[in-house]
């Protein structure tokens, strides 16, 4: 699936939860985008998804606990030099 231009993803386990994380990636590279007119970087996104699936965990919910997500970045999208 695609989070962003340069961000997409695999995923596996519960795919209902895991579409919620990627809505929720969605939402924050698209106000990351907005705020800074620049892309999220992909550790910030990282960063972001694991805020929520902690936040998860810190209640009575049970969800989230079996998904993996695997983000992908493209090379052709950052300038290395």
């Amino acid at each position: 699936m695609e989070i962003d231009e340069h961000i997409g993803c695999n995923m596996s386990g519960l795919i209902a939860d895991a579409r919620a994380l990627v809505e929720h990636a969605r939402f924050e590279t698209q106000n990351h985008r907005f705020s800074y007119g620049e892309p999220m970087t992909v550790e910030s996104n990282t960063q972001a998804l694991c805020d929520l699936s902690l936040r998860f965990g810190e209640g009575d919910e049970e969800s989230m606990v079996s998904i993996l997500i695997v983000l992908i970045f493209s090379f052709n999208y950052y300038s290395f030099s």
